[in-house]
């Protein structure tokens, strides 16, 4: 018979690798304390708000500012900051080796791009393909100077780097020379420069004999019926092209018969504002606690009127303005940067917004996108916070600002950030790390890697 003591060496080591399985220490996959990082990654957005396009309220100029709003005021209402139950583990995963894995890799602003092209499919590739490779120059017809300027500046870059030239005279365009104009300035007096653009009219009879690349710029579920003509005229021609910034639009160029030339490319992420330099402020430490802008149509106005009628305790700038330098300077001393959506709730992604704002640090909370690629990577590596709906905007701000307010601050040796702390570094050093436009078309058109994805041959 064997003694106790014996029983007891042979037991103790057996339990011991029990609650080490158990734990996830001995065997992670098995474990049942783990963190659920797929299911976070998985998660999209889902845009369930109410649509307010029919709330009668009068329409406002853009040239309009909200009530006592100024660019030397500050708003101010009060209201109490409610308690919420609603707990996270962000800490937890911001510290985790496997969202910094991620967020490196397949959550990283170049692969959302590489994302994009896979969902557009074989035909809108192989039509970019043939255009691309019949061309050794390119003509960027879009203002060098206007609020597209950014947008001009990455295709330059994208296709330079791709190997093509561009054209510095304005002298008509030969067959080898792509043509790049944007959708907006199709309907907004031609804008597009005319001694370049034969395919300036929105006439479905438009004949584009220069190969040609359509940036679509707008929200199509609002004003598609416009540039439908226009959009038409493209894809009829085999050498003309449109690059598309959301996957929501995508399904209207699918149910106008024009996907086939549709390749969805993040050409949206432009800023008009530049990055930003000098010392970033901690965001306890900020003035404002909530900053918009934007033309304020009726139900942003909606929004504002709910919240001066609760009488919020914050500091808001809630207004449209045209000062770059004032927009800049609010967003880098506003805890808070606010996304609502001009028309509808069911909206296209406003990326631009998304790019301006993320320099300075603030806290993005954004009205749901109806787009879906990259959500997940928005708001677990770039810390986007998504409202569940519309109406619930205003708690989600309450929300944030609690959470802001219990951040601890980490002193750390880098000169533009000395004071942040550790999961604002972190959403900082993912924005920085941009799309690399000048290996993007490389990475899409010629590794075989997308072909190879779709069976093709």
């Amino acid at each position: 018979m064997y003694s106790s003591k014996s029983i007891a060496l042979l037991v103790l080591p057996l339990l011991l690798g029990w609650m080490l399985v158990e734990l996830g220490i001995l065997f992670p996959s098995s474990g049942r304390v783990r963190t659920h990082l797929g299911d976070l990654w998985k998660k999209k957005s889902n845009a369930t708000g109410s649509n307010l396009n029919e709330t009668k309220i009068p329409e406002i100029s853009n040239e309009t500012k909200i009530s006592s709003v100024s660019d030397n005021n500050l708003q101010e209402v009060s209201s109490l900051r409610f308690p919420t139950n609603q707990t996270t583990n962000e800490t937890t995963l911001m510290q985790s080796s496997s969202y910094d894995r991620y967020c490196e890799t397949n959550g990283s602003l170049h692969e959302i791009a590489l994302q994009m092209a896979r969902f557009s499919g074989p035909k809108p590739y192989e039509k970019t393909l043939q255009v691309l490779q019949s061309s050794s120059h390119f003509w960027i017809s879009i203002h060098k100077h206007g609020i597209f300027s950014n947008v001009a500046q990455n295709m330059k870059v994208m296709l330079e780097g791709f190997g093509l030239l561009e054209r510095k005279s304005k002298k008509k365009p030969t067959r080898n020379s792509i043509v790049v104009e944007i959708s907006y300035y199709a309907l907004h007096d031609n804008a597009n420069d005319k001694t370049t653009n034969d395919c300036h009219t929105t006439t479905s009879t438009t004949n584009c004999s220069a190969p040609r690349i359509i940036l679509q710029s707008e929200q199509l579920h609002q004003v598609g019926q416009d540039y439908l003509p226009y959009l038409r005229a493209c894809h009829e021609q085999p050498r003309c092209v449109i690059w598309e910034f959301s996957d929501y639009h995508w399904t209207w160029h699918q149910q106008h018969n024009l996907s086939d030339s549709v390749l969805l490319l993040p050409i949206m992420h432009q800023s008009l504002l530049g990055d930003y330099h000098g010392v970033i402020i901690p965001l306890q430490q900020r003035p404002l606690d909530v900053v918009f802008f934007g033309a304020i149509k009726p139900r942003r106005q909606a929004l504002w009127d709910r919240v001066t009628k609760q009488q919020q305790q914050h500091h808001w700038r809630f207004q449209y303005s045209t000062n770059l330098t004032f927009i800049k300077q609010s967003y880098a001393t506003a805890k808070i940067c606010l996304i609502v959506h001009s028309y509808s709730n069911q909206s296209a992604g406003e990326y631009h917004r998304l790019v301006e704002l993320a320099g300075s640090a603030c806290r993005i909370v954004v009205e749901p996108f109806a787009d879906t690629i990259g959500m997940h990577a928005y708001q677990h590596c770039g810390g986007v916070v998504v409202a569940p709906s519309y109406h619930q905007i205003l708690p989600t701000i309450r929300r944030v600002l609690q959470e802001i307010d219990h951040i601890k601050s980490t002193v750390l040796q880098d000169d533009n950030t000395t004071t942040l702390d550790n999961e604002t570094k972190r959403r900082l050093e993912w924005w920085n790390h941009k799309i690399q436009w000048e290996r993007l078309l490389n990475d899409i058109f010629r590794d075989g890697e997308f072909m190879n994805a779709w069976g093709a041959t």
